[in-house]
């Protein structure tokens, strides 16, 4: 799992997790994921240097944040994306731990799930060793609310 991304949620003030909160974000991050991966595609290999994959994904999610990519996506076009079938360039879940905090690790194209985690409020912290990068989420209903707010423009 070296080339994964470690995302650490925060642990909600219920102390137990909704399975419909995570569902729901693991959904829109998916949908999320295949409009990005449509639009820009895996733009460079940087896996190697994950502060350009943080420089790429920070334009990646301006990018989308201030353009018009998701104005189209009614229900049923979101539904399209998160089934589109990107093959090994679709986003996986390597590793999950349930404890406090929730941490799953996701495989995919780094910049494109980094800018995923950026859109939905994720704090990214980046080591020299693996994981490389680690992303300091809000809550689940924190992220889900704003990952879904990209959908709203």
């Amino acid at each position: 799992m070296n080339n994964s991304i470690e995302v650490v949620f925060i642990e909600d003030r219920e102390k137990v997790l909704k399975v419909s909160e995570l569902s729901e974000f693991l959904y829109n991050l998916k949908v999320f994921y295949s409009v990005a991966f449509e639009k820009f595609g895996e733009k460079f290999d940087v896996e190697e240097h994950p502060e350009r994959i943080v420089n790429i994904a920070n334009d990646i999610a301006q990018r989308l944040k201030t353009g018009k990519y998701f104005h189209f996506l009614y229900r049923y076009r979101k539904d399209d994306f998160f089934r589109k079938n990107l093959g090994d360039k679709d986003v996986f879940i390597a590793k999950i731990y349930k404890e406090s905090p929730l941490t799953i690790w996701f495989i995919g194209v780094s910049t494109i799930l980094v800018a995923a985690f950026i859109i939905s409020g994720g704090e990214i912290e980046i080591s020299t060793v693996p994981p490389k990068i680690r992303i300091r989420m809000p809550s689940i209903a924190e992220g889900l609310e704003k990952i879904k707010d990209v959908f709203k423009k």
